[in-house]
Protein backbone atom coordinates (compact mmCIF):
# COMPACT_ATOMS: atom_id res chain seq x y z
CA UNK A 1 0.00 0.00 0.00
CA UNK A 2 1.32 3.47 -0.95
CA UNK A 3 1.85 5.77 1.58
CA UNK A 4 1.06 9.44 2.24
CA UNK A 5 3.71 11.60 3.11
CA UNK A 6 1.40 13.81 5.62
CA UNK A 7 1.67 11.74 9.12
CA UNK A 8 1.84 12.51 12.93
CA UNK A 9 2.87 10.28 15.64
CA UNK A 10 3.11 11.35 19.49
CA UNK A 11 4.27 9.24 22.48
CA UNK A 12 4.38 10.94 26.19
CA UNK A 13 7.16 9.11 28.50
CA UNK A 14 7.06 9.72 32.24
CA UNK A 15 10.29 8.40 33.86
CA UNK A 16 10.82 9.19 37.68
CA UNK A 17 10.21 12.88 37.85
CA UNK A 18 10.98 13.33 33.98
CA UNK A 19 8.30 13.98 31.46
CA UNK A 20 9.58 13.25 27.85
CA UNK A 21 7.53 14.04 25.04
CA UNK A 22 7.95 13.05 21.01
CA UNK A 23 6.24 14.38 18.49
CA UNK A 24 6.55 13.48 14.84
CA UNK A 25 4.82 15.08 11.88
CA UNK A 26 5.62 15.93 8.57
CA UNK A 27 3.62 17.51 5.22
CA UNK A 28 4.43 17.62 1.58
CA UNK A 29 7.59 18.51 0.04
CA UNK A 30 9.28 16.92 -2.85
CA UNK A 31 12.68 16.10 -1.15
CA UNK A 32 13.41 15.48 2.52
CA UNK A 33 13.33 18.64 4.72
CA UNK A 34 14.05 17.72 8.04
CA UNK A 35 14.22 19.28 11.12
CA UNK A 36 14.94 18.38 14.66
CA UNK A 37 14.45 20.08 18.11
CA UNK A 38 16.09 18.47 21.05
CA UNK A 39 16.37 19.80 24.85
CA UNK A 40 20.16 20.69 25.47
CA UNK A 41 20.17 16.99 27.24
CA UNK A 42 19.91 15.25 24.04
CA UNK A 43 21.95 17.18 21.51
CA UNK A 44 25.01 14.80 21.64
CA UNK A 45 22.48 12.83 20.21
CA UNK A 46 21.21 14.91 17.30
CA UNK A 47 23.44 13.14 14.16
CA UNK A 48 22.65 9.98 15.10
CA UNK A 49 18.68 10.62 15.21
CA UNK A 50 19.25 12.36 11.96
CA UNK A 51 20.95 9.20 10.12
CA UNK A 52 18.00 6.95 11.78
CA UNK A 53 15.22 9.64 10.71
CA UNK A 54 16.42 10.24 6.99
CA UNK A 55 16.39 5.96 6.81
CA UNK A 56 12.32 5.87 8.19
CA UNK A 57 11.01 8.82 6.69
CA UNK A 58 12.13 9.24 3.03
CA UNK A 59 10.70 12.34 1.69
CA UNK A 60 8.56 15.12 3.07
CA UNK A 61 8.55 18.50 5.17
CA UNK A 62 9.13 16.20 8.61
CA UNK A 63 9.31 17.94 12.18
CA UNK A 64 10.94 16.11 15.51
CA UNK A 65 10.44 17.88 18.92
CA UNK A 66 11.50 16.34 21.88
CA UNK A 67 10.61 17.70 25.15
CA UNK A 68 11.91 16.98 28.95
CA UNK A 69 10.33 18.36 31.60
CA UNK A 70 11.39 17.36 35.52
CA UNK A 71 9.32 18.03 38.13
CA UNK A 72 11.17 20.90 40.89
CA UNK A 73 13.40 21.63 38.36
CA UNK A 74 16.07 20.04 37.25
CA UNK A 75 17.72 19.15 40.70
CA UNK A 76 16.03 15.68 41.85
CA UNK A 77 14.69 15.75 45.76
CA UNK A 78 14.19 12.65 48.19
CA UNK A 79 12.13 12.77 51.14
CA UNK A 80 14.49 12.72 53.99
CA UNK A 81 12.24 9.97 56.27
CA UNK A 82 14.49 10.11 58.98
CA UNK A 83 14.01 14.11 59.52
CA UNK A 84 10.14 13.47 59.34
CA UNK A 85 9.89 10.80 61.51
CA UNK A 86 11.73 12.99 64.31
CA UNK A 87 10.06 16.00 63.70
CA UNK A 88 6.86 13.77 63.74
CA UNK A 89 7.69 12.19 66.41
CA UNK A 90 8.48 15.61 68.74
CA UNK A 91 5.56 17.66 67.26
CA UNK A 92 3.14 14.84 68.34
CA UNK A 93 4.96 14.90 71.79
CA UNK A 94 4.60 18.71 72.14
CA UNK A 95 0.65 18.51 70.69
CA UNK A 96 0.18 16.59 74.06
CA UNK A 97 2.16 18.33 76.42
CA UNK A 98 0.65 21.42 75.32
CA UNK A 99 -3.00 19.86 74.52
CA UNK A 100 -2.80 20.88 71.13
CA UNK A 101 -5.05 19.66 68.02
CA UNK A 102 -1.61 18.02 65.66
CA UNK A 103 -4.05 16.67 63.09
CA UNK A 104 -2.22 18.32 60.29
CA UNK A 105 1.18 17.52 60.91
CA UNK A 106 2.73 17.22 57.90
CA UNK A 107 1.90 20.17 56.28
CA UNK A 108 4.05 21.79 59.22
CA UNK A 109 6.80 19.29 59.06
CA UNK A 110 7.10 20.21 54.74
CA UNK A 111 8.18 23.72 55.78
CA UNK A 112 10.93 22.68 58.60
CA UNK A 113 14.87 22.37 57.27
CA UNK A 114 16.04 19.13 55.99
CA UNK A 115 12.97 17.49 55.07
CA UNK A 116 14.12 16.97 51.42
CA UNK A 117 17.64 16.37 50.36
CA UNK A 118 19.22 16.24 46.95
CA UNK A 119 18.65 12.77 44.98
CA UNK A 120 20.95 11.24 42.61
CA UNK A 121 21.87 12.94 39.37
CA UNK A 122 20.48 12.70 36.08
CA UNK A 123 21.64 9.61 34.16
CA UNK A 124 21.21 10.96 30.92
CA UNK A 125 22.18 8.12 29.30
CA UNK A 126 19.66 5.79 31.07
CA UNK A 127 17.20 8.18 30.18
CA UNK A 128 18.09 8.12 26.68
CA UNK A 129 17.32 4.46 26.33
CA UNK A 130 14.06 5.17 27.84
CA UNK A 131 13.55 8.12 25.07
CA UNK A 132 14.69 6.17 22.36
CA UNK A 133 12.16 3.61 22.96
CA UNK A 134 9.21 7.08 22.87
CA UNK A 135 10.99 7.82 19.81
CA UNK A 136 10.65 4.29 17.97
CA UNK A 137 6.72 4.21 19.26
CA UNK A 138 6.06 8.02 18.05
CA UNK A 139 7.74 6.61 14.55
CA UNK A 140 5.32 3.78 14.37
CA UNK A 141 2.64 5.77 15.09
CA UNK A 142 3.68 8.13 12.68
CA UNK A 143 4.27 5.50 9.74
CA UNK A 144 0.51 3.91 10.49
CA UNK A 145 -0.81 7.20 9.92
CA UNK A 146 1.14 7.69 6.67
CA UNK A 147 -0.26 4.08 5.66
CA UNK A 148 -4.18 5.28 6.47
CA UNK A 149 -3.65 8.23 4.84
CA UNK A 150 -1.88 6.90 1.87
CA UNK A 151 -4.80 3.89 1.39
CA UNK A 152 -7.59 6.61 1.57
CA UNK A 153 -5.56 9.20 -1.91
CA UNK A 154 -5.38 5.27 -3.31
CA UNK A 155 -8.78 4.92 -2.78
CA UNK A 156 -9.84 8.52 -4.25
CA UNK A 157 -7.57 8.30 -7.02
CA UNK A 158 -9.02 4.91 -8.38
CA UNK A 159 -12.29 6.25 -8.12
CA UNK A 160 -11.14 9.01 -10.53
CA UNK A 161 -9.71 6.14 -12.64
CA UNK A 162 -12.77 4.81 -13.08
CA UNK A 163 -14.35 8.16 -14.23
CA UNK A 164 -11.55 8.84 -17.08
CA UNK A 165 -12.02 5.17 -18.12
CA UNK A 166 -15.24 5.61 -18.64
CA UNK A 167 -15.25 8.80 -20.06
CA UNK A 168 -12.62 6.91 -22.28
CA UNK A 169 -15.37 4.19 -23.34
CA UNK A 170 -17.88 6.83 -24.22
CA UNK A 171 -15.73 8.53 -26.17
CA UNK A 172 -14.47 5.47 -27.77
CA UNK A 173 -18.13 4.23 -28.54
CA UNK A 174 -18.99 7.34 -30.27
CA UNK A 175 -16.21 7.44 -32.40
CA UNK A 176 -17.57 4.17 -34.06
CA UNK A 177 -19.13 6.09 -36.99
CA UNK A 178 -17.40 9.71 -36.50
CA UNK A 179 -14.73 9.98 -39.55
CA UNK A 180 -17.64 8.49 -41.65
CA UNK A 181 -19.81 11.69 -40.48
CA UNK A 182 -17.02 13.63 -41.21
CA UNK A 183 -16.46 12.61 -44.61
CA UNK A 184 -20.05 13.19 -45.25
CA UNK A 185 -19.99 16.48 -43.66
CA UNK A 186 -16.80 17.57 -45.92
CA UNK A 187 -18.76 16.03 -49.14
CA UNK A 188 -21.68 17.78 -48.91
CA UNK A 189 -19.95 21.27 -48.16
CA UNK A 190 -18.08 20.82 -51.30
CA UNK A 191 -20.85 19.94 -53.54
CA UNK A 192 -22.62 22.77 -52.17
CA UNK A 193 -20.10 25.18 -52.94
CA UNK A 194 -18.99 23.80 -55.91
CA UNK A 195 -22.01 22.35 -57.34
CA UNK A 196 -22.11 18.66 -58.62
CA UNK A 197 -19.82 17.62 -61.63
CA UNK A 198 -17.01 19.75 -60.77
CA UNK A 199 -14.87 17.93 -58.24
CA UNK A 200 -12.09 15.85 -58.75
CA UNK A 201 -13.32 12.76 -57.05
CA UNK A 202 -9.99 11.00 -56.85
CA UNK A 203 -8.12 14.64 -55.82
CA UNK A 204 -10.89 14.64 -53.24
CA UNK A 205 -10.38 11.63 -51.48
CA UNK A 206 -6.18 11.81 -51.54
CA UNK A 207 -6.98 15.01 -49.40
CA UNK A 208 -9.55 13.64 -47.18
CA UNK A 209 -7.23 10.46 -46.20
CA UNK A 210 -5.22 12.97 -45.11
CA UNK A 211 -7.54 15.55 -42.80
CA UNK A 212 -8.93 11.98 -41.43
CA UNK A 213 -5.95 11.10 -40.51
CA UNK A 214 -5.36 14.25 -38.54
CA UNK A 215 -8.78 13.46 -36.39
CA UNK A 216 -8.54 9.77 -35.89
CA UNK A 217 -8.36 9.48 -32.30
CA UNK A 218 -7.60 5.68 -31.68
CA UNK A 219 -4.21 6.19 -30.86
CA UNK A 220 -4.40 8.67 -28.11
CA UNK A 221 -7.37 6.41 -27.02
CA UNK A 222 -5.11 3.38 -26.78
CA UNK A 223 -1.97 5.04 -25.23
CA UNK A 224 -4.56 6.66 -22.52
CA UNK A 225 -5.59 3.45 -21.66
CA UNK A 226 -2.75 1.94 -21.01
CA UNK A 227 -1.39 4.98 -19.00
CA UNK A 228 -4.30 4.23 -16.79
CA UNK A 229 -3.50 0.62 -16.68
CA UNK A 230 0.21 1.63 -15.69
CA UNK A 231 -1.21 3.95 -13.01
CA UNK A 232 -3.10 1.64 -11.67
CA UNK A 233 -0.49 -0.97 -11.31
CA UNK A 234 1.87 1.75 -9.60
CA UNK A 235 -0.85 2.17 -7.09
CA UNK A 236 -0.93 -1.59 -5.99
CA UNK A 237 2.74 -1.76 -5.18
CA UNK A 238 4.58 -0.56 -2.34
CA UNK A 239 7.63 1.14 -4.21
CA UNK A 240 9.88 4.04 -2.42
CA UNK A 241 9.07 7.57 -3.88
CA UNK A 242 6.06 6.16 -5.70
CA UNK A 243 4.52 9.77 -5.97
CA UNK A 244 7.65 10.84 -7.89
CA UNK A 245 6.33 8.06 -10.80
CA UNK A 246 2.65 8.69 -10.45
CA UNK A 247 3.39 12.30 -11.28
CA UNK A 248 5.14 10.98 -14.55
CA UNK A 249 2.41 9.12 -15.59
CA UNK A 250 -0.31 11.52 -15.07
CA UNK A 251 2.03 14.10 -17.10
CA UNK A 252 1.44 11.73 -19.87
CA UNK A 253 -1.99 11.07 -19.31
CA UNK A 254 -2.52 14.74 -19.91
CA UNK A 255 -0.94 14.90 -23.14
CA UNK A 256 -3.14 12.59 -24.79
CA UNK A 257 -6.34 13.72 -23.14
CA UNK A 258 -4.78 17.71 -24.94
CA UNK A 259 -4.42 15.58 -28.15
CA UNK A 260 -7.82 14.05 -27.93
CA UNK A 261 -9.30 17.71 -27.25
CA UNK A 262 -7.44 19.41 -30.04
CA UNK A 263 -8.65 16.44 -32.58
CA UNK A 264 -12.31 16.75 -31.22
CA UNK A 265 -14.67 18.64 -34.00
CA UNK A 266 -17.75 17.53 -31.60
CA UNK A 267 -18.76 18.75 -28.60
CA UNK A 268 -20.08 15.76 -27.04
CA UNK A 269 -16.19 14.62 -27.14
CA UNK A 270 -15.03 18.44 -26.45
CA UNK A 271 -17.38 17.71 -23.32
CA UNK A 272 -15.76 14.59 -22.43
CA UNK A 273 -12.36 15.42 -22.37
CA UNK A 274 -13.28 18.49 -20.02
CA UNK A 275 -14.74 16.36 -17.94
CA UNK A 276 -11.25 13.73 -17.86
CA UNK A 277 -9.25 17.27 -17.30
CA UNK A 278 -11.54 17.98 -14.31
CA UNK A 279 -10.85 14.12 -13.04
CA UNK A 280 -6.96 14.24 -13.92
CA UNK A 281 -6.39 17.71 -12.11
CA UNK A 282 -7.50 16.17 -9.12
CA UNK A 283 -5.17 12.80 -9.26
CA UNK A 284 -2.48 14.89 -9.70
CA UNK A 285 -2.98 17.19 -6.22
CA UNK A 286 -3.08 13.60 -4.53
CA UNK A 287 -0.40 12.30 -6.28
CA UNK A 288 1.41 15.28 -5.02
CA UNK A 289 0.95 13.59 -1.48
CA UNK A 290 2.28 10.40 -2.22
CA UNK A 291 5.24 9.65 -0.57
Amino acid sequence: MLRSMTGYGREVLEWGVHTVTVEVRSLNNKFLDLTVRLPQEFRYQEMALRKQLQSRVMRGKVDLTISLESLGGDERQELNADAIRYYHRELQALGRELDLHTHDLMSVIMRLPNVTVPGQPLDAEELWGKTAEAIETALTRFEAFRAQEGANLVADMNARLEAIETLTASITASSGDRLQRVRQKLEQQLLETLGHGKVDQNRFEQELIYYLEKLDLNEELVRLSSHLRYFRETLLHDEQEAGKKLGFISQEMGREINTLGSKANEAFIQQQVVRMKDELEKIKEQALNVL
